[in-house]
């Protein structure tokens, strides 16, 4: 059976689903594989990458490179 049909057969089985702990589940089971998936595809900073990241950060503010909190927050509330 392809993957196509797989999915298939899974959505007729949950169209057919009166059970909202079933499908609680099942949604629990999907974002759980999801996360995992994530994180698994996370890689850790080296130290060097971290330091670097804290002065380039310093760089920006001795140099004007930045966004005052009350700009955020007037730009907030415009979305």
């Amino acid at each position: 059976m392809t993957l196509q049909a797989r999915k298939l057969n899974l959505i007729q089985e949950l169209l057919g689903v009166t059970d909202v702990k079933i499908l609680s589940r099942v949604e629990a089971c999907l974002k759980t594989d999801k996360t995992k998936a994530y994180e698994k595809s996370l890689k850790p900073m080296s130290m060097n990458e971290f330091i670097g990241m804290i002065e380039k950060s310093r760089e920006d503010v001795r140099n004007g490179r930045v966004v005052s909190l009350e700009d955020v927050q007037r730009e907030v509330t415009q979305w």
